[in-house]
């Protein structure tokens, strides 16, 4: 029996490697040590607006010094509200290359570079970004934030399709004693970089290892979920591809990663006879994806499901079963079934 379990809040994407703010101890304590914790407590619990607010306060009464610096380049990267999403990340970035320009000697210049980097790679802007990682590896080669760095560069490669250079940066990770920290990070990289390659036995060693220690890891990022199954499939291990397509689905429903899982997913059940659930898969990759090659493979699955269904069926009765439970659904299927 094939048991679907299609519920639960997503969880966060990967944080960025540079998300770590190299906060200050502000002195002297009272209130000024008081208004400053109390917008990075809100800024690290994830309330933005109380943040800022408490920040433009400690901002109005204490303009100057190492915290209000500390502020100034914590606050640039909000995003503001806009209804150009590209837009918006391209605000911050320019935001933290002026306040980098502003403090060129400031402990806070080598994190805001590390995040334009990131900032481009997660806009889509692989060679920008690349362009910001080496700069800082340039600039700050021995930074305590160089690991983080090259987590960013790896995955950017990742994202852009160089598996192999990716590979290398993160292997670089794993020679380093010192940044043993970035370890699961980086063999997760491995683990992605040789599933995408189709180097299905590294993936499942490096997959393996990341899960013994840090499986967090491979949860908060739809590709890895979607590589492993991949994985596992390669393995003819059909439970555990469908286990990690699922997880995919349950956690990060709106990446494009998980459009591809949705119809992986699909194709695993209809050869299982689970024609319902399987075309309510492809149905959902149609509709999140519409534009895109997910939701074009999930019209091909439907479509060539109604193709053989029709091959099949001896009597148009013996779809009666299934047709009014589609319907229910909302999946659509080609006008010449029927």
């Amino acid at each position: 029996m094939i048991v679907l379990v299609m519920a639960g809040a997503p969880i966060p994407a990967a944080a960025s490697p540079c998300h770590q703010f190299p906060w200050p101890d502000p002195e002297p304590p009272g209130l000024y040590a008081e208004t400053f914790q109390a917008a990075r407590t809100a800024l690290e619990n994830g309330l933005r607006d109380e943040a800022e607010r408490w920040f433009r306060i400690f901002l109005q009464k204490y303009p100057q010094g190492p915290a209000a610096e500390a502020a100034k380049f914590a606050m640039a990267t909000f995003v503001t509200e806009t209804h150009d999403s590209e837009g918006a990340f391209l605000d911050v970035i320019a935001r933290l290359r002026a306040l980098r320009q502003r403090y060129p000697d400031s402990p806070y210049a080598p994190w805001a570079l590390c995040q334009i980097g990131e900032f481009y790679r997660q806009g889509g802007w692989y060679q920008e970004a690349k362009g910001a990682f080496e700069q800082f590896l340039t600039a700050y080669p021995d930074h305590p934030l160089t690991p983080a760095v090259l987590i960013g560069a790896g995955r950017n490669f990742l994202d852009s399709r160089h598996h192999l250079e990716a590979a290398l940066v993160f292997r670089r990770i794993l020679d380093e004693p010192a940044w043993h920290t970035f370890y699961p990070d980086a063999a997760l990289g491995l683990a992605d970089s040789a599933a995408a390659a189709q180097a299905w036995d590294q993936a499942q060693y490096w997959y393996d290892a990341v899960s013994l220690e840090r499986p967090e890891l491979i949860r908060s990022s739809a590709r890895s979920l979607y590589l492993r199954g991949l994985t596992a499939l390669a393995h003819d291990q059909i439970p555990q591809a469908m286990e990690q397509f699922l997880m995919a689905f349950n956690l990060h429903p709106h990446a494009d990663a998980t459009g591809h899982a949705m119809n992986r997913l699909s194709e695993l059940l209809l050869t299982r006879g689970a024609e319902v659930p399987a075309l309510w898969f492809a149905d959902q990759a149609i509709k999140r994806f519409p534009d895109r090659i997910q939701g074009r493979t999930g019209r091909m699955l439907v479509l060539r499901w109604a193709i053989q269904d029709l091959a099949n069926r001896k009597e148009s009765r013996e779809a009666d079963d299934i047709r009014p439970r589609l319907a229910e659904l909302g999946i659509a299927v080609p006008l010449s079934w029927h």
